[in-house]
């Protein structure tokens, strides 16, 4: 189940709402580097993509909140807004 959440970035403050998890008919991935995020339906069977398509950093799962702005994961959750399946 995933869920949207509200989190702060505690290095440049940033407040933003971001979706965490994996969603019922497909997974979402980011990249580690840049933060672009890539849905992939889990019909593909593709599983994680290896590098980003933006920048080629490497893709991990979507379960930590990053910064939008400065792409810190030094980031603390300040409450989740919805659930979604």
């Amino acid at each position: 189940m995933a869920e949207v959440v509200k989190a702060k970035c505690l290095d440049c403050g940033k407040e933003f709402t971001q979706m965490l998890g994996p969603l019922a008919l497909s997974e979402t991935y980011r990249c580690q580097k840049c933060g672009e995020e890539k849905v992939v339906p889990n019909s593909e069977g593709a599983g994680m993509p290896e590098k980003c398509e933006k920048c080629g950093g490497p893709m991990g799962s979507n379960d930590k909140p990053m910064c939008p702005k400065c792409h810190s994961m030094h980031v603390i959750e300040l409450g989740n807004i919805v659930s979604v399946d």
